[in-house]
């Protein structure tokens, strides 16, 4: 569907498109501020919108999560699971994150890329794929994934290579394309689920 609106919608529609979405999930603090956030100011993930739909309406109270990439999911996932793990490579968005809010989540900086990848040590039931060097850290999540979990795998419309290696896996996957949070662009959020 959004490939059609894309093809066959000039841009000039699919931005007042975007426009109306946004006055219907009321958007606008979102826009200005630069930052995904629910109407309320609450942190969202800058997933797809069909994307936190699904996941808003699943219970992780009793989950183990990691994150690789952090940013308003951190604080979103925080918020709903168990125990989060995030591990960010990047020094200077490390440390405007622990100054502007409190982080209830183990976070790692490392900007070692080894040491980045390997920080997912133990099986998890959530595994989000939202960081640098895709490709290796969905090998790593295929090995570290919990019975019955499930691995995220953020703006996959562009990243083949990790990508084609969940693809190659025996998971079952859904693929929540839509417009995101700030910006009027659309992509896709992949998730695939341990069978």
């Amino acid at each position: 569907m959004i490939s059609l609106l894309k093809r066959f919608l000039p841009w000039t529609i699919r931005h007042q498109l975007y426009a109306l979405l946004s006055l219907y999930r009321r958007q606008w603090r979102s826009i200005r501020k630069g930052r995904s956030m629910d109407p309320q100011g609450n942190p969202l993930p800058w997933y797809t919108f069909p994307a936190v739909d699904y996941l808003d309406g699943l219970d992780f109270s009793g989950k183990w999560v990691f994150e690789y990439g952090s940013g308003q999911s951190t604080l979103w996932w925080a918020e709903r699971c168990k125990e989060l793990t995030s591990v960010e490579h990047d020094r200077a968005f490390f440390n405007w994150m622990n100054s502007h809010d409190k982080i209830n989540a183990r976070y790692i900086c490392t900007e070692c890329m080894q040491d980045y990848i390997q920080r997912l040590n133990t099986p998890q039931d959530i595994i989000v794929i939202d960081g640098v060097e895709r490709e290796e850290c969905a090998k790593r999540a295929l090995q570290f994934l919990a019975p019955g979990g499930m691995i995220i795998l953020d703006n996959s419309q562009v990243e083949y290579h990790a990508k084609a290696v969940l693809d190659a896996s025996r998971l079952f996957t859904i693929h929540f394309w839509g417009w995101v949070c700030v910006h009027g662009g659309t992509q896709c959020t992949s998730i695939y689920f341990d069978r």
